[in-house]
């Protein structure tokens, strides 16, 4: 349920001077898979469902996965990890999960949006479940 509300608060906060017509939604969103422990309800089939857009080129949710070590599947591989960033721009980015491995990256994570230079718009969410 709290993942719900931030996300109703982001697409609230998208739409705070845009009242006309259909709201818009968040753009591409990086998540856990949830294979590899991402939570339910930050998934395209759980709570992010109805906040997120869809994306023209797969014709789903704009819902990226980490990329994931090949030695450790729940570990996220930084290297990777920046050029997604960097390509697909994401308005959010989901971390934890259900299954919490490893540490999060967050510092190096937060050291590749400085060196993009990509703060216009941004949230890193640490889900605490």
């Amino acid at each position: 349920m709290a993942n719900t509300i931030v996300f109703s608060a982001l697409v609230d906060y998208l739409n705070k001077a845009y009242k006309k017509g259909e709201p818009k939604r968040l753009g591409y969103v990086l998540n856990h898979h949830i294979i590899k422990g991402g939570h339910l309800s930050a998934q395209p089939m759980g709570a992010l469902k109805d906040f997120v857009v869809i994306d023209p080129k797969t014709d789903k949710s704009a819902v990226i996965d980490f990329p994931v070590l090949r030695d450790n599947p729940y570990k996220i591989d930084i290297a990777s990890c920046a050029k997604i960033i960097e390509e697909y721009k994401p308005e959010l980015i989901i971390l934890g999960r259900s299954a919490m491995l490893n540490k999060e990256p967050v510092a190096e994570i937060r050291s590749i949006i400085n060196e993009l230079n990509y703060c216009r718009r941004f949230s890193i969410e640490c889900q605490l479940s």
